[in-house]
């Protein structure tokens, strides 16, 4: 290797250390988290899952936001069938009709037994925001919380926190109860399956009114959340804009599936070194342009396609830093050789053929 190939190379390995700097560091993660949002595709849900709309048809018909509890409990009456059944709904406060409204949507939920799961919050200090003490002595309780990313893009959610549970890790539990969820850690990357009303959703209303057939609620996971605009319950994901009540459903489905995907910071690091030794080896055995240019273009699709196929499969290659690193490599590999051309300009005309 002549010297200026090995100034070239030094080039390649400070770029390569830089870099594996920056990603160790969690720099330009909001660019690394969209480009992995592009590798995922839209699936069929399995049709275990149903969401109850509360939305602009049922306020329009049942009466202004927040509605009686026997509201609930009459919906509840509707589907003794279900074999689990979450309410994204946080009833922290008594119910503005008096107690009486609250004991009734209590003994609603007695009825159906332990397979109502109703939401909790966790708060910044650490504390619980739940439902009142009357509505917990036969319900189950989970935190809705999701993790928001920096960009305002909800990828994962935790299923654990101290000695709280998900509501979406209840409800799974609840569906597959003779399953124990084989899933150490306390964050989950969903899953999605697609844009909002991927999910077979049907109206509160309609269910209320009992339109809907107890074949399409039997042994299904309920999930009764908002989607009129108006309670503005919606989250930013890979796919766009859907409800919370979608988020959560996406969530159930992920830990139903149980297939999680993994990666590896080690791999990664690996990657962005051994995308630009590809690119500095490429520039130095193609000399003619044209080929070079194509060349390295060839290597790139490759290597995404790779990617694409390992995220398929649940396994996360980085696309962002190992994309970057392979062009700046390119770029500086070109521009390298160009600068340092003789007079003659033989890389010119190598590069013309």
């Amino acid at each position: 290797m002549d010297k200026k190939n090995t100034k070239l190379l030094i080039i390649v390995l400070i770029t390569s250390f830089l870099l594996s700097f920056f990603i160790s560091k969690s720099l330009f993660f909001s660019w690394r988290n969209k480009f992995i949002d592009f590798l995922q595709t839209s699936k069929n849900p399995s049709g275990e899952i149903l969401i109850i709309a509360i939305d602009e048809q049922s306020i329009n018909n049942i009466g202004q936001w927040p509605w009686p509890r026997s509201v609930f409990g009459n919906v509840l009456g509707k589907l003794k069938s279900a074999k689990a059944i979450g309410i994204d709904v946080n009833f922290k406060e008594q119910s503005g009709q008096g107690s009486a409204d609250d004991y009734f949507f209590a003994e609603k939920i007695k009825e159906l037994g332990s397979k109502i799961v109703l939401s909790s919050e966790i708060q910044p200090d650490g504390g619980i925001n739940g439902p009142i003490d009357i509505l917990k002595l036969n319900s189950i309780q989970g935190f809705t919380n999701v993790e928001v990313d920096q960009d305002g893009i909800v990828r994962n959610i935790s299923i654990k926190n101290k000695n709280e549970t998900s509501f979406s890790l209840k409800l799974r539990d609840l569906y597959k109860p003779t399953s124990k969820l084989e899933h150490e850690e306390s964050r989950v990357k969903i899953d999605y399956l697609g844009s909002d009303g991927t999910f077979s959703n049907v109206s509160f209303k309609d269910v209320l009114d009992g339109k809907i057939p107890d074949n399409f609620i039997k042994d299904k996971i309920i999930i009764i959340g908002a989607t009129a605009p108006d309670l503005h319950d919606f989250h930013q994901t890979p796919f766009g804009i859907i409800s919370g009540s979608e988020v959560q459903a996406n969530a159930v489905q992920t830990l139903i599936n149980e297939k999680f995907f993994k990666e590896s910071s080690r791999v990664n690091i690996l990657l962005i070194f051994l995308m630009s030794f590809l690119a500095f080896i490429l520039s130095f055995r193609l000399k003619n342009l044209a080929f070079l240019i194509i060349g390295l273009l060839a290597a790139l699709v490759s290597y995404d396609l790779i990617a694409f196929i390992s995220f398929d499969r649940y396994f996360i290659l980085d696309i962002f830093y190992p994309n970057l690193s392979f062009i700046l490599t390119g770029v500086l590999s070109i521009s390298f050789q160009y600068m340092s051309t003789p007079k003659e300009k033989k890389f010119i005309r190598e590069s013309l053929g």
